[in-house]
């Protein structure tokens, strides 16, 4: 049941069972410690994945790949074997072997325990990897019995990639593992609903004025991406309010506050108040003795969609290619926000009718999200939606149906069919469907 639930992300159970999962992570941590191998060995891992899983590690050789589960592997390939199956049997699955190159058990960053001793099975010699194991992808091959072999190396502290990406998110969280960080989670990987129960849970609890007009203020975040815009300013308003009884007016955390409020008044379709409040932002943010490129990126950001709803479009790409150098000096390459501005800057090329360029660039974003989000996020909503728009430009109908159709089909399930984007989508693909 727990790994069913860190598998398909059911956070619902992963938070009943939060106690048992610290438990068992602690006692393989234990394990781990009292380890004294020091050779280099080979562990194997068979399974039955699904075939366009399996691709999209094809497609990723040579990157991370993370596992969010607890990871059982055995020292004896021929049991692996036995997992692994056959692939003639379904051609929607393909038999995998996982073979995992452990140069130091010790240098690992995540618990690794034999547990043979704790196993209904002694003779399968199992190992078990705690969660958010990250192995760099070396290599796939074909084996001359069907079986695909996926060749991985447990990744260390000083991987590179590993390590950017690790300090980025340590600093996003601020260290924090609470209710809020995990509702700041939940909206990072687009489930609104469960972000905003656990902002609820922490507004309960929270005591602490500064941190209730966080809490506010995420709270609004989180309504404006639901679509419910007024009750969005409600939360963003409660959280201005109790800042300014205890800050003054330019201490550098109205900054994203204020931005907030100015993308909010856009969607709201008074432009003049966002751009208001969004130069009153950035006023702040860039007299910061320390510039955020991550509040500095959000609002050249938001200020470049409203003048590009105005059709000024030079200024807007302009903000808009600034907002992408703060989010470059900052975040991972493959980090979504960097994909936001590929997205926006796409749709619009396309504005200038410039629909080449235009899905050129879309292309870049959906690169990066597809490898950066879950399957099902919003944002690849917004993408497809571009996509689609420009291939119906350019007259290629076919191509501009096909990826409309994805684009609803997570409209529907993320946001619902009231949802104004899905509403707009199903709208498009009619006019599609009539040129077909």
């Amino acid at each position: 049941m727990l790994n069913k639930a860190l598998r398909i992300q059911d956070i619902s159970t992963l938070y009943a069972l939060r106690t048992f999962i610290r438990d068992l992570h602690c006692q393989l941590l234990e394990l781990h410690k009292a380890n004294n191998e020091r050779e280099p060995f080979i562990l194997y891992r068979g399974q039955q994945m699904a075939t366009s899983d399996f691709n999209k590690l094809r497609a990723s050789e040579g990157g991370l790949l993370s596992i969010n589960s607890f990871l059982s592997t055995s020292k004896n390939e021929n049991v692996a074997l036995v997992y692994a199956g056959n692939t003639n049997i379904d051609v929607n699955e393909t038999a995998t072997l996982f073979r995992i190159i452990i140069t130091s058990v010790q240098r690992s960053n995540v618990p690794i325990a034999r547990v043979a001793a704790l196993s209904q099975f002694d003779e399968e010699n199992e190992y078990l990897f705690s969660m958010g194991s990250v192995f760099r992808i070396q290599k796939l091959e074909s084996l001359s019995n069907g079986i695909e072999c996926i060749h991985l190396q447990l990744t260390s502290d000083h991987d590179p990639q590993l390590s950017h990406m690790t300090s980025y998110l340590r600093q996003k969280f601020h260290g924090r593992y609470d209710l809020t960080s995990l509702g700041r989670l939940m909206w990072e990987i687009g489930n609104l609903k469960k972000a905003e129960e656990f902002y609820l849970l922490a507004m309960e609890k929270e005591t602490v004025p500064m941190n209730i007009a966080s809490l506010h203020n995420q709270m609004g975040v989180i309504y404006d991406d639901i679509g419910n815009h007024l009750q969005a300013l409600e939360h963003y308003e409660k959280a201005l309010t109790m800042k300014q009884s205890y800050l003054p007016s330019d201490d550098p955390s109205f900054a994203a506050l204020l931005s907030n409020i100015g993308l909010n008044y856009q969607n709201l379709g008074n432009k003049n108040r966002a751009l208001t409040y969004l130069k009153q932002a950035l006023a702040i943010a860039g007299k910061m003795s320390k510039p955020n490129p991550e509040i500095l990126g959000s609002i050249h950001n938001n200020i470049a969609g409203i003048l590009d709803e105005q059709g000024q479009y030079d200024e807007a790409l302009q903000h808009y290619r600034e907002g992408l150098q703060h989010r470059l000096a900052y975040l991972p390459s493959t980090h979504p926000d960097i994909a936001v501005s590929y997205s926006d800057i796409g749709f619009l090329y396309i504005e200038q009718e410039h629909y080449e360029e235009a899905l050129s660039t879309l292309k870049k974003c959906l690169e990066i999200q597809q490898n950066s989000l879950p399957p099902d996020h919003p944002s690849l909503v917004v993408t497809y939606n571009h996509m689609t728009l420009g291939l119906s430009k350019l007259e290629r109908y076919e191509e501009a149906f096909e990826i409309g159709t994805k684009a609803l089909d997570i409209a529907i399930r993320t946001l619902g069919d009231e949802h104004e984007q899905t509403q707009c989508l199903q709208a498009m693909l009619e006019m599609i469907s009539n040129e077909l």
